[in-house]
C-alpha cells in the first residue's frame, strides 16, 4: 500500500517541476494568490 503513495507523489513532483519550467519557457509569471486559486 505504501508504493502506491510513493508513486503518487513522485508523479505529482513530476508533473508540478514540468508544470513550472513549461510556465518559465513560455515567460508566463503567477503570483503567488493564483496559485491557490
Amino acid at each position: 500500500m505504501d508504493a502506491i503513495y510513493f508513486f503518487l507523489t513522485i508523479a505529482l513532483a513530476v508533473g508540478l517541476t514540468m508544470l513550472f519550467t513549461w510556465f518559465k519557457k513560455n515567460n508566463i509569471t503567477l503570483k503567488w494568490y493564483e496559485w491557490l486559486l
